[in-house]
Protein backbone atom coordinates (compact mmCIF):
# COMPACT_ATOMS: atom_id res chain seq x y z
CA UNK A 1 0.00 0.00 0.00
CA UNK A 2 1.25 3.30 -0.90
CA UNK A 3 2.07 6.14 1.79
CA UNK A 4 -0.27 8.90 0.87
CA UNK A 5 0.86 12.18 2.35
CA UNK A 6 -0.79 13.52 5.55
CA UNK A 7 -2.85 16.59 3.47
CA UNK A 8 -3.87 13.85 0.52
CA UNK A 9 -6.73 11.46 0.80
CA UNK A 10 -7.02 8.61 -2.50
CA UNK A 11 -10.66 8.37 -4.33
CA UNK A 12 -11.42 5.44 -6.22
CA UNK A 13 -14.06 6.77 -9.50
CA UNK A 14 -15.45 4.28 -12.36
CA UNK A 15 -15.92 6.20 -15.39
CA UNK A 16 -17.10 5.53 -19.37
CA UNK A 17 -13.61 4.50 -20.78
CA UNK A 18 -14.16 5.91 -23.83
CA UNK A 19 -15.26 9.55 -22.08
CA UNK A 20 -11.97 8.98 -20.02
CA UNK A 21 -10.18 8.24 -22.96
CA UNK A 22 -11.33 11.65 -24.72
CA UNK A 23 -11.25 13.72 -21.29
CA UNK A 24 -7.50 12.36 -21.12
CA UNK A 25 -6.20 13.21 -24.62
CA UNK A 26 -7.63 17.00 -23.81
CA UNK A 27 -5.67 16.75 -20.44
CA UNK A 28 -2.25 15.79 -22.15
CA UNK A 29 -2.94 18.50 -25.16
CA UNK A 30 -2.90 21.25 -21.94
CA UNK A 31 0.01 19.61 -20.19
CA UNK A 32 -2.00 18.45 -16.94
CA UNK A 33 -3.04 15.50 -15.57
CA UNK A 34 -6.58 13.71 -14.46
CA UNK A 35 -5.48 14.14 -10.88
CA UNK A 36 -4.93 17.99 -11.21
CA UNK A 37 -8.44 18.56 -13.18
CA UNK A 38 -10.05 16.56 -10.20
CA UNK A 39 -7.91 18.25 -7.56
CA UNK A 40 -9.32 22.07 -9.53
CA UNK A 41 -12.43 20.48 -9.53
CA UNK A 42 -13.00 19.82 -5.59
CA UNK A 43 -11.52 23.05 -5.09
CA UNK A 44 -13.60 25.02 -7.36
CA UNK A 45 -16.55 23.14 -5.67
CA UNK A 46 -15.38 23.88 -2.07
CA UNK A 47 -15.11 27.22 -2.96
CA UNK A 48 -18.44 27.86 -4.69
CA UNK A 49 -20.42 25.19 -3.09
CA UNK A 50 -21.91 23.88 -5.75
CA UNK A 51 -21.11 22.19 -9.19
CA UNK A 52 -19.26 24.82 -11.73
CA UNK A 53 -20.90 23.97 -14.34
CA UNK A 54 -24.96 23.34 -15.45
CA UNK A 55 -26.26 20.00 -15.08
CA UNK A 56 -30.17 20.93 -16.56
CA UNK A 57 -31.12 18.66 -19.07
CA UNK A 58 -32.02 19.91 -22.67
CA UNK A 59 -35.27 21.09 -24.17
CA UNK A 60 -35.34 17.51 -25.64
CA UNK A 61 -34.51 15.36 -22.89
CA UNK A 62 -36.86 17.06 -20.72
CA UNK A 63 -39.84 16.50 -22.94
CA UNK A 64 -38.72 12.71 -23.20
CA UNK A 65 -39.02 12.39 -19.71
CA UNK A 66 -42.13 14.50 -19.64
CA UNK A 67 -43.30 12.32 -22.40
CA UNK A 68 -42.21 8.90 -20.71
CA UNK A 69 -43.59 9.96 -17.48
CA UNK A 70 -47.15 10.43 -19.03
CA UNK A 71 -46.85 7.77 -20.95
CA UNK A 72 -45.81 5.51 -17.39
CA UNK A 73 -49.15 4.26 -16.48
CA UNK A 74 -50.39 2.75 -19.77
CA UNK A 75 -47.16 0.65 -19.78
CA UNK A 76 -47.62 -1.09 -16.44
CA UNK A 77 -51.60 -1.96 -17.81
CA UNK A 78 -51.49 -4.65 -20.74
CA UNK A 79 -54.04 -4.28 -23.04
CA UNK A 80 -55.80 -7.19 -24.43
CA UNK A 81 -57.80 -6.56 -27.44
CA UNK A 82 -59.43 -9.86 -28.21
CA UNK A 83 -62.65 -8.79 -30.42
CA UNK A 84 -64.67 -5.48 -31.41
CA UNK A 85 -65.85 -4.97 -27.47
CA UNK A 86 -61.85 -4.89 -26.37
CA UNK A 87 -61.05 -2.59 -28.99
CA UNK A 88 -63.91 0.22 -28.78
CA UNK A 89 -63.90 -0.29 -24.37
CA UNK A 90 -59.53 0.32 -25.44
CA UNK A 91 -60.17 3.54 -27.48
CA UNK A 92 -62.94 5.16 -25.89
CA UNK A 93 -63.53 4.56 -22.22
CA UNK A 94 -61.89 7.05 -19.47
CA UNK A 95 -59.58 4.16 -18.16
Amino acid sequence: MTNLAPNKKRIQVNVDAKAATEAEAVFEALGISPTTVLNMLYKKVAAEGKIPFDLSLTEDQLANLRLNKAIEPLNKQPKIIDNDADAERFLFSDD
